[in-house]
């Protein structure tokens, strides 16, 4: 069976594309028990660079472990704390086993005065509230007292905890959303043994917890902001993948077809390459042109859903962008060519950025976020 080297969801092993600088990078935080935030449009690979720094950190020393929570799935502040004690839960079935049993009683007897029992199950251990959580209150206080438990606990055993809350964002829709990032902060701030690392699907929710100064989070974490791939770097990887794949290296002119088709956007790349991989042959120029074609068409009707939801002033800057990335979208040049006045275009590029449908380059222009919608206008 040939190997997934191009995976859509997450990218692990050989797979996974450079990203050097941002693995030490965070790696570094983690290091220090810093709590850090990944904030990146959608598909750019936050969630990949997390589960791959998390796993060599846990392989790196022992007495480390890293813990995923995803808030996906919370609806309200009791789900926001049960996912929490299932994480800290995690991490003491793997520190317990270290522990004395003198040790394990004064963890239970410490949980308990806190409001939490301590059990074993076939999975290790379980935590949970001790009786019946009265109000939101009662809820709230204990996401802040199991943290600094799990901290307490991980102090005493010698042991450092990389938490990874993914779609954290979630918490700014629930009604006790600044009360429930207060208790997150109380605990976090004053941990030594912990390192939180945040990330979510929509940037805008995330930025806003962690920019906005009335916000807990304001200035309580690292923020690392995820770039696209360098060209060089996906040069050998994808180099190394035709080796793997087919025993010999693809053209360099094919490589940067496939990088100038998918503007190094890391979810498309990897999608196009995807359809060419499953090739018999290395691809050529025809071939990858006719593979971006394919996904084109596979993305045509969200494409047009996305272009029916703009504004008519957002369509003409789309539209406008796709054809040529411009640096100044005050000038007179951009604004014949779009037929409108120059507030009309600042409001629309405020909203367009804040959809992630346009975004600015490394040199400053300004660019449509999607590759292929970029292409579909074009044509």
């Amino acid at each position: 069976m040939k190997k997934d080297l191009f995976p859509l969801a997450i990218a692990k092993g050989s797979a996974f594309c450079d990203r050097q600088d941002e693995q030490q990078q965070l790696l570094d935080y983690i290091n220090k028990s810093a709590h850090v935030v990944l904030i990146a449009p959608r598909r750019y690979g936050k969630s990949s660079l997390s589960r791959r720094v998390a796993e060599r950190w846990a392989n790196d020393k022992q007495k480390q472990l890293a813990v995923r929570i995803s808030m996906l799935s919370a609806w309200n502040v009791d789900v926001v704390a049960d996912k929490i004690i299932a994480g800290v839960s995690q991490a003491l079935s793997k520190i317990c086993p270290f522990m004395l049993a003198g040790d394990m009683k004064k963890l239970a007897a410490s949980l308990h005065q806190i409001g939490f029992s301590l059990s074993l199950n076939l999975d290790g251990f379980s935590i949970g509230f001790s009786g019946t959580r009265k109000n939101t209150t009662d809820t709230l206080m204990g996401i802040s007292n199991i943290l600094t438990a799990l901290d307490k606990q991980a102090e005493n055993a010698g042991w450092k905890v990389m938490l990874e809350i993914d779609e954290f964002q979630e918490i700014s829709r629930l009604s006790q959303n600044h009360a429930i990032e207060a208790e997150i902060r109380e605990a976090i701030q004053q941990t030594s043994n912990i390192s939180c690392v945040f990330l979510g699907s929509n940037r805008q929710m995330l930025e806003a917890m962690f920019i906005d100064k009335t916000r807990p989070f304001y200035h309580m974490c690292h923020i690392m902001r995820l770039q696209r791939i360098k060209p060089t770097h996906y040069h050998l990887h994808l180099e190394e993948a035709s080796k793997v794949q087919w025993g010999k290296q693809i053209d360099a002119d094919v490589i940067d077809v496939i990088l100038q088709l998918t503007a190094c956007h890391p979810h498309y790349v990897n999608k196009l390459c995807s359809e060419l991989w499953n090739m018999d042959r290395v691809p050529n120029i025809k071939t990858t042109m006719a593979g971006w074609q394919t996904i084109i068409e596979e993305e045509s009707s969200n494409i047009a859903e996305m272009m029916t939801n703009l504004s008519l002033a957002q369509k003409a800057v789309v539209s406008v962008l796709a054809l040529s990335p411009e640096k100044s979208l005050g000038s007179k040049l951009f604004l014949d060519h779009v037929g409108l006045a120059s507030s009309t275009v600042r409001t629309a590029i405020k909203q367009l950025k804040k959809d992630d449908i346009v975004y600015q380059d490394a040199q400053g222009n300004w660019c449509v976020m999607n590759p292929c919608l970029s292409s579909y206008l074009q044509q």
